[in-house]
C-alpha cells in the first residue's frame, strides 16, 4: 500500500546503503538516480523485487515527475539517499490513514543523531511536529498555521497517493528552486 520515492544524485555510498536496509521490507522503492554513473548493475545484484531502478540525468523536479508516473500505491512518501524511516511506523501511518479519510498525510517524529565523546547522542529534529495537526476547516487559515511554524512535513509525510502526485507534478511544473515550496 505504500511506495517510498528516493532520489539520488552523485551519492553512491548513500544509494548503496539504503538499497541495502529497504531491501530488508516489503515496501515498493521507486528509485530515479540522476548520477553521472548508473548503479543500475550493483543494484540488480544486491535487491530484491521491491526496488525499481531507473538511472536518468535529469533535473530534481523532473525525477520527482518521473517517479509519480509509476507509482501505483495508495500511499507514498519521499525519502531522501541519507534518511530512514522506521518500518513499523511507516506502516502504523499507513493504517492511521486508513482509518481516518479525513486526513491526507501524517508523519512522526524525525530524530537526528550527533557523535560526541565517543557517544553517540540522539536529538529531536522537529520538535514543534509532537503533536500536531493542521485541522483548520479554512485553506487560508490552514496554510497560514502551517507556515507560521513551518518544517517540511508533506514531504517527509506517508500521503495519499493522489494528492502526493498532484503535488509532485506542480513542482516539477515551476520548477521551484526550493524543495519545500512544493507544500
Amino acid at each position: 500500500m505504500l511506495t517510498l520515492v528516493l532520489l539520488s544524485n552523485n551519492r553512491p555510498k548513500f544509494l548503496r546503503r539504503s538499497v541495502l536496509f529497504w531491501n530488508k521490507f516489503n515496501f515498493e522503492v521507486i528509485i530515479i538516480d540522476g548520477s553521472d554513473f548508473s548503479q543500475e548493475k550493483w543494484i540488480k545484484d544486491n535487491s530484491n523485487n521491491n526496488i525499481f531502478y531507473i538511472h536518468k540525468q535529469l533535473p530534481f523536479p523532473q525525477r520527482l515527475k518521473l517517479a509519480t508516473e509509476l507509482i501505483k500505491t495508495k500511499y507514498t512518501i519521499f525519502v531522501p539517499d541519507d534518511e530512514y524511516y522506521l518500518p513499523n511506523m511507516l506502516e502504523y501511518c499507513v493504517e492511521f490513514l486508513e482509518k481516518n479519510e479525513e486526513y491526507v498525510a501524517v508523519n512522526g517524529l524525525a530524530i537526528g543523531f550527533d557523535y560526541k565523546d565517543n557517544k553517540v547522542l540522539g536529538y529531536y529534529q522537529y520538535p514543534e511536529w509532537k503533536g500536531r495537526e493542521r485541522t483548520e476547516e479554512e485553506p487560508e487559515k490552514r496554510i497560514v498555521s502551517h507556515m507560521s511554524s513551518y518544517a517540511n512535513s508533506l514531504t517527509t509525510s506517508v500521503t495519499r497517493t493522489n494528492l502526493w502526485k498532484r503535488c509532485a507534478e506542480l513542482y516539477a511544473k515551476y520548477d521551484f528552486h526550493i524543495y519545500a515550496l512544493w507544500e
